[in-house]
Parts: structure tokens; sequence; C-alpha cells
């Protein structure tokens, strides 16, 4: 977790000097949390594929908020594990090493594998809870696909504001 809110927040005005574009651009590239400086509160990075580093931040950054200590901007980031859509087909763009890398930090199974390690998940709750699930999803899939189109005249309803 790497905290950055001891940084300084961007240029407010839009002078048309290339040094302030140019910091802007800066910031703009920068992470995200480090944003959380321009507003005075602290900011989080964490990495995503990492569940007990997640915790934490959440964790902290919860503990803050009702402690009346303010907000806390966390950062959490992931790999992309999976094409855009199913009309993407990544590995046209992305080399087969790069993905193979990426593959490795799916949290998934570094999440079993730290809960087995740790003794709090046993192969036959693990197996129970994948059958469970897929049947859930299995379940609410087949609902949807029954479930009647919706009507479209309520199309812009609830979009940023009833039409």
């Amino acid at each position: 977790m790497t905290v950055v809110s001891s940084l300084t927040a961007p240029a407010t005005s839009h002078s048309s000097s290339r040094r302030a574009d140019t910091r802007w651009r800066r910031w703009r590239r920068s992470p995200r949390s480090n944003q959380a400086a321009g507003y005075g509160i602290p900011g989080l990075r964490v990495s995503g594929d990492d569940f007990f580093e997640v915790h934490a931040a959440v964790s902290e950054a919860a503990r803050r908020a009702l402690a009346g200590e303010g907000p806390t901007r966390n950062e959490v980031s992931v790999f992309r594990l999976q094409s855009h859509s199913t009309d993407d087909d990544q590995r046209a763009y992305r080399v087969a090493d790069e993905l193979a890398a990426e593959a490795l930090k799916d949290p998934i199974p570094r999440l079993r594998a730290d809960l087995t390690g740790r003794g709090w998940l046993t192969a036959q709750a693990d197996a129970e809870l994948i059958n469970a699930v897929t049947e859930e999803v299995e379940s609410a899939t087949e609902d949807a696909e029954r479930a009647p189109d919706p009507d479209p005249s309520t199309l812009t309803l609830h979009v940023y504001a009833d039409a």
C-alpha cells in the first residue's frame, strides 16, 4: 500500500504558460490517488490483486471515516485478465508473455491459495462454494432470459433525469 497524501495539488489557473500546461498534463497522468492531496485528504494506492492489502486499506479508510477524520481516496488497481468484450480478442494486440505474466496475478487463485495456506479454506469447502455460486449464476441467467423484454418507452427514464 502506497500512501500519497503528501503530494501537492496542480495549478488551478488556466494560465497559457507552457509550464502550467505541462504540470497539468503530468498531474492527469499521475495515479488517481495523488489527486487526494488537492482536496487535503490522504490518498492510498493499493494492488487490487492482493485481497489482504485491499482489506487493510479499506479498513483504515473506514476507521478514519468512523472516527470523524474525513474521507480517504483509495485507488485500487487490478489487471484486466480478459478481453474487453466477446467481440475483442486481446491476443491480437497483446503478447502472450504479457498475458501469461498477468494471469499469475489473478486475484481469485491467489486468494484461494492464501486462504488454503492459512487453513481457512479446505478443498471441499472451496468446491462447495464454487458449485453454489455456479448454480446461483445459472439460475439468475435463466430468470433473466425468461423475463419479458423491457418496454421501449422506458428507455430514457432515470438516465440523468426523467424524460
